[in-house]
């Protein structure tokens, strides 16, 4: 399988013991007893640079260890920035970058290897998701030297992204795609999405390009943009989540009736409750970066056997982009419910319905789905089936969708009628 990413040179001598995770040991000579700097995520906020310029490691880091969460990246810098606001991973004017991505493994940077040597002085760390695609740019022939990755997470689709002030802006000499499926990456010569351009995507039969010369593109990148290959199809399976019934509910809403039967034979009489979107229910996905979002959903909901609350759902896929990881829809629903009361004969009455709603925490489900496209991205298998029906050549790209559901629906339905003789009714009126 290919990988989604290039790690940066290792050093040549092991490194001798363990890091606790989340911990990133820099070292002032390419042996592990020189000066050293350890830099913790626990000891800096998320997405907020981090300077260690004026300790005995500023400008000096040669070998790294460290060991991080998977998911979790650290990137070194060369200058600590302030960044444009919404684009805290923007490096424009950082220089030089060493990004540290996380296995749960020990890993180990030659910094002199990675291009990289006595010049780090602050540090960036945050989460990423590198299922919603990678790729990175190369200082050197045959993914060599300085670099710069970039997680298709962190920017928006569509977008033209300017590399000005990047260490990488107009110096790449290969590229690195691996960690493409769905995505395709332009990368222009001009820095406004101007000039001569070229394209790269994950159903290229190639993971990189290891000599930009060879597409007369070396020294070129000033900016880029990504883009989705939207499926033609999709089918995701429906499914049902269950939760408990609370104790006491989270809200009530009642109707009463009275009046008086002077008759001598029983009447009827009704009560009813109702109120509108009163009741709702929303499904969200968590991502649709990758698959798109919720275009329709239908729910259907209920006590089950169990005495939890049941909820059924079916949804279809759509691909216009949102600009957002997640996406949710909700469909409100009115409340209608009545019941007939029996009045007995001479007698006043009253009666009166309460509906009990309950709220439904987010509870999490996971589904199968399959998605086609026109085009073989990493891991589909061509669908004779569906090709036929579709008129096309596609190719089924099996996946998982999850996200979770929330919202508030009613749960019982309790009722009373409390009667008196009009003798008794009159004596109490006197």
């Amino acid at each position: 399988m290919t990988a989604p990413y290039l790690l940066p040179p290792s050093t040549s001598v092991a490194y001798p013991s363990s890091l606790p995770s989340g911990t990133v040991k820099l070292y002032a000579d390419p042996n592990w007893s020189s000066d050293n700097l350890t830099i913790t995520i626990s000891g800096a906020i998320e997405g907020i640079q981090s300077s260690f310029a004026g300790t005995n490691l500023n400008d000096r880091a040669t070998w790294v260890a460290f060991n991080l969460p998977v998911g979790v990246v650290v990137t070194l810098l060369e200058h600590k920035t302030t960044p444009p606001a919404g684009q805290p991973y923007n490096f424009n004017g950082c220089g030089r970058c060493v990004d540290l991505i996380g296995t749960g493994t020990l890993q180990t940077v030659d910094l002199p290897a990675a291009g990289a040597n006595d010049c780090l002085s602050a540090y960036i760390w945050r989460n990423v998701d590198v299922n919603t695609g990678v790729f990175q740019l190369f200082d050197g022939l045959n993914y060599t030297e300085a670099r710069n990755t970039f997680f298709l997470c962190e920017w928006p689709m569509g977008t033209v992204l300017s590399l000005a002030g990047w260490f990488i802006c107009d110096r790449a000499a290969s590229i690195y795609f691996g960690g493409l499926t769905a995505q395709q990456v332009a990368l222009y010569d001009g820095g406004q999405g101007d000039g001569e351009t070229m394209s790269v995507a994950g159903w290229l039969s190639m993971d990189g390009i290891p000599d930009l010369r060879s597409y007369s593109f070396v020294d070129k990148e000033a900016s880029w943009k990504w883009d989705l290959l939207t499926p033609v199809h999709s089918e995701v399976d429906p499914f049902t989540i269950t939760s408990p019934v609370p104790t006491n509910p989270s809200s009530t809403i009642s109707s009463s009736i009275s009046g008086t039967n002077e008759g001598a034979a029983t009447i009827t009489d009704t009560v009813s409750v109702t109120s509108g979107k009163s009741q709702s229910l929303t499904l969200s996905v968590t991502d649709s970066y990758t698959i798109g979002y919720v275009q329709e959903v239908r729910f259907t909901y209920g006590i089950g056997l169990t005495g939890e609350v049941e909820v059924g759902c079916t949804f279809s896929m759509s691909y216009t982009y949102t600009g957002t990881k997640e996406t949710s829809v909700t469909n409100y629903y009115d409340l209608s419910v009545s019941q007939t009361v029996e009045i007995p004969a001479d007698c006043r009455y009253s009666s009166t319905m309460t509906i009990l709603m309950a709220e439904i925490p987010p509870t999490s489900y996971s589904t199968p789905a399959v998605f086609y496209y026109t085009q073989q991205v990493p891991g589909s298998t061509y669908d004779a089936a569906m090709s036929t029906e579709l008129g096309k050549t596609v190719y089924a790209l099996r996946q998982t969708v999850t996200g979770y559901v929330n919202g508030g629906v009613s749960v019982d339905v309790r009722s009373s009628t409390e009667t008196q003789p009009l003798s008794v009714a009159a004596l109490a009126d006197a």
